[in-house]
């Protein structure tokens, strides 16, 4: 990846707008991260030409917060920028109780402070929009969407899509000249190093410059260590974890792990121990050994404090191992705990988190409505946050259950506002799976040139993203459209590119609907032999797969049904018994009487083309015994085609009077003549003249007497 030249674009319009506010501009610096909350500070000190103000607030100050600003203000030269924040406060609800004693004082005291006449601006990221919305209402019309920072999500352990498509490289040109720039050996400088070094290991980590990510955390660790922060080193000390697990150094990560609980427990609270036990869960999960994982989850829950989001979190961890261990009911009710928290504490980001990870269970349940309501609520929460990533991703989920639930109206609308949402902020993996889906549904809807405008722009971002799972499943679609506007040779060209995408996209269900597809081009072309090996290799993928029985059973039967007419018109009859034999059991699974009798008479007809009279006859009656007994619509049409089976045995056995009767039998039947095949007037014709030449035979050996 090249090296960027510029810095984000996030952080030079907010030194644009500090630099050009009249009077004092107040700079309220809140992240997930106390870390990163720090190093924006630096950053912005750096950048800024005006005089900078820090200043470090507490909960525990004994005087009001907007006077102590305004006394650290009047220390400094003209119109200074302010930057305050505070380090020990992790987005909790008194660093929002702080931001609202800034502003109630601010408008109660008119004329009193100068900061009345400066522009407000809070720095803020979707987790703390989520705790403003709640606790100060009125505070959160003045947050600036425009300037939305990236979230560290320290509880998740991961990046949060914002982050992603704000080109990381641009972050190091931010924080690198400052990391590498800070002299001194006063401990505040040390600090501030450490500080950048964490920054920048977290960076290199989400580029997967593991060996950069590595030593910098670990410099950034031993610091905070030699300076006895037991605080801040859990934050370099975890990503170092990070690290080591997304490298698949398990037993170096689960050694960071336990190190970190044991400095907990002589060193830190209950909720810092409830943490390093929940890093220890998470490597447990990493590996595989989930019963592990829960035994640390259920252990920290029990250590993490009734009101601390470590609780929240640890909980939604509970649902996410349920989920994870097929255990689906019991990720529900892990799911709702976790919900009732978030609503006590009034955590808003993490109550749209958890609601749309239950939306997921809850469809996979097949609780389709209440998965809907799920995300529904989850959207809703994310609109008010102005989550956009969240937005992107919460709408999408939502568009693909209304549209499995034929809901096309509902479906295309949340699809679109993924869509939209997505582009706004360069998020092009969910912009690209919302074209996808906007295909889909416009598909379902019969609408197929749109369908292939949209899988084309789909295309073209799977492409740029060097995406094979979403090419693969792009290319698929497009097979499938190509087939149905009966443009065959194009539908294989799109399938081919498809299968050769296989042995880079570990999807076996995806790799299946292309080879199913691929055997149905040909089938409806009337290449039977072609198709005839597509459906084989279908049914051979389909025993290594995974699948409920129920699927299963529908998947084969379809393919199979397919399969057994290929080997008619080839001439294949044994195999096309067998697979009519095979075909017959599942269909008995199934219960569908009409299905049975058809198959029946499918079985019959290849015993007939043996001239295996007897057991053809077996079938036949079968199906008649059936027949008898079937009271659903069409049954004069299945009892006619009895007859006729059974009339076409008895002529090519010799049994004109019974095959005469069968017809005869037909038309007693409810059924119109053109329903009836043309054949049936052929062998009308023929029983009339065997009957006749028997008719003169007899009178002949009479005469002959």
């Amino acid at each position: 990846m090249p090296k960027s030249t510029r810095k984000p674009e996030v952080f030079t319009k907010l030194i644009s707008r500090l630099e050009k506010a009249k009077g004092f501009a107040l700079y309220f610096a809140v992240t997930d991260d106390p870390l990163f909350q720090r190093a924006f500070v630096l950053a912005t000190k750096a950048e800024l030409k005006r005089p900078v103000v820090e200043v470090e607030i507490s909960p525990a100050m004994d005087i009001p917060l907007s006077q102590f600003i305004a006394e650290r203000l009047e220390e400094a030269s003209d119109s200074p920028v302010a930057l305050v924040y505070s380090p020990d406060l992790f987005i909790s609800n008194e660093s929002l109780k702080i931001g609202g004693e800034i502003f109630n004082d601010m408008s109660n005291n008119q004329g009193k402070y100068i900061l009345l006449r400066c522009p407000l601006l809070f720095i803020i990221s979707p987790v703390v929009r989520g705790l403003i919305t709640a606790l100060l209402p009125e505070i959160f019309e003045l947050v600036s969407a425009e300037f939305l920072l990236p979230s560290f999500l320290i509880s998740e352990l991961e990046f949060s899509p914002f982050f992603a498509s704000q080109e990381p490289r641009q972050w190091v040109d931010l924080f690198d000249p400052l990391r590498k720039g800070l002299r001194g050996r006063s401990p505040e400088a040390r600090r501030d190093k450490a500080t950048l070094d964490y920054v920048m290991g977290v960076i290199f980590l989400h580029l997967r410059e593991f060996a950069k990510a590595r030593k910098l955390l670990r410099k950034s660790r031993e610091c905070f260590r030699e300076l006895g922060d037991a605080r801040l080193q859990r934050y370099p000390w975890m990503w170092l974890m990070k690290c080591e697990l997304e490298t698949n150094h398990f037993a170096q990560a689960r050694k960071l792990a336990e190190e970190y609980r044991d400095y907990t427990e002589k060193f830190g609270t209950n909720d810092d121990l409830a943490f390093a036990i929940t890093l220890q869960y998470l490597i447990e999960s990493a590996e595989g050994n989930l019963e592990k994982a829960r035994q640390f989850l259920l252990e920290a829950l029990d250590m993490a404090s009734d009101d601390s989001q470590q609780k929240g979190m640890i909980l939604d961890f509970l649902g996410d191992l349920s989920d994870e261990m097929g255990e689906l009911e019991e990720a529900v009710e892990w799911y709702q705990e976790a919900l009732e928290f978030s609503r006590e504490f009034g955590y808003k980001a993490r109550e749209a988190e958890t609601l749309y990870k239950l939306g997921g269970v809850l469809a996979e349940l097949g609780r389709t409505q209440e998965a809907i309501e799920a995300y529904r609520d989850a959207l809703k929460l994310h609109r008010q946050l102005d989550g956009k990533p969240y937005i992107a991703e919460t709408a999408y989920a939502l568009a693909y259950t209304l549209n499995a639930e034929g809901d096309f109206k509902e479906a295309e609308k949340f699809a679109k506002e993924a869509l939209y949402t997505a582009r706004r902020i360069g998020y092009q993996e969910r912009a690209a799976d919302a074209l996808l889906m906007l295909g889909k549904i416009a598909s379902e809807k019969g609408e197929l040139e749109q369908a292939k405008s949209y899988y084309l722009e789909a295309k073209a971002e799977y492409e740029e993203l060097e995406d094979p799972l979403g090419m693969a499943r792009v290319l698929t679609r497009l097979g499938e459209l190509a087939a149905d506007e009966g443009e065959y040779e194009q539908a294989k060209e799109f399938i081919t590119q498809a299968l050769k995408l296989a042995p880079k996209v570990k999807d076996e269900m995806l790799h299946l609907r292309a080879i199913f597809i691929r055997g149905f081009i040909s089938f409806d072309q009337g290449r039977f032999g072609d198709a005839r090996r597509w459906f084989e290799k279908f049914l051979e993928k389909l025993e290594a797969v995974e699948l409920p029985e129920a699927i299963r059973n529908d998947l084969e039967t379809y393919v199979l049904n397919a399969l057994t007419k290929c080997y008619v018109e080839l001439d294949r009859l044994e195999e096309s018994l067998e697979a009519s034999k095979r075909l017959l059991e599942l269909n008995r699974k199934r219960g569908n009487a009409a299905v049975i009798i058809l198959n029946l008479l499918l079985i019959g007809d290849i015993y007939a083309d043996q001239e295996k009279w007897e057991e053809a006859e077996a079938a036949f009656n079968e199906a008649m015994d059936m027949v008898e007994e079937f009271k659903g619509e069409r049954a004069d049409y299945l009892k006619a085609q009895v007859h006729i089976n059974l009339a076409r045995l008895k002529t090519s056995t010799g049994a004109f009077e019974e095959a005469i009767e069968h017809l005869n039998q037909i038309r007693e039947l409810d059924v119109k003549p053109e329903e009836l095949p043309q054949e049936i007037q052929m062998l009308e014709k023929l029983l009339e003249q065997k009957a006749a030449q028997s008719s003169e035979t007899s009178d002949e050996n009479k005469r002959a007497d």
